[in-house]
Order: C-alpha cells, then sequence, then structure tokens
C-alpha cells in the first residue's frame, strides 16, 4: 500500500513538474516568470515558434483578455536598435488607433 502511494506521488510530482517546464520556452530566462503574473496569477504558454531566427512565445490569462508576446531575434547590434526602433512605432501606432476607436 506504502509503494502505491509512493508511486502515485512520484507520478503526480513528475505530471507537474512537466507542467511547469511546458510553461518555460527554453529561450526565456527563469526570472521572467516572475513577470509573467497578471492580478496575482500567471499567464499561460499558448504557443511558441523558433522561425527563421525569431523565437516567440505567447501568454495568454484566463478568458483571453491579457495576452503577452515575447520574442527574440538573433541580429547584431545595429540591427538589432533599428527593430526594437520599428516595432516601437508600430506598436504605439496599434495603441493609438485603439484608443482612438479605429481599426488599423
Amino acid at each position: 500500500m506504502m509503494a502505491r502511494i509512493g508511486y502515485c506521488l512520484t507520478l503526480l510530482l513528475g505530471l507537474f513538474a512537466s507542467e511547469v517546464v511546458a510553461q518555460s520556452p527554453g529561450f526565456l530566462p527563469p526570472y521572467y516568470q516572475e513577470a509573467l503574473n497578471y492580478d496575482g496569477t500567471p499567464l499561460v504558454l499558448t504557443t511558441q515558434s523558433d522561425k527563421e531566427g525569431v523565437k516567440r512565445a505567447v501568454f495568454e490569462g484566463s478568458g483571453g483578455s491579457v495576452g503577452v508576446a515575447i520574442e527574440q531575434i538573433a541580429c547584431e547590434r545595429p540591427q538589432c536598435a533599428a527593430l526594437l526602433e520599428q516595432n516601437l512605432k508600430r506598436h504605439k501606432a496599434e495603441v493609438w488607433c485603439k484608443r482612438a476607436g479605429s481599426p488599423l
């Protein structure tokens, strides 16, 4: 009986550990996990991809009302600075359109 209980606990802990690992993409350092919470609830990793040097992980809150996309792009410093500037401009435009209530 004790062996069965031990086996069940080991199995449950193993399943829990594999679920925790699945929630963290390999390119994201562990200290980011603390930032992936909204209102005390952890965001869930919904998709991840690695295409053409761009690693992307998308996290969402329950109900889909909150979402975060994190990308890691392999590039040289000047190219990365230009990509960051381009993305900032695009996101500012998206936020402006959403505030104004107009589609992009």
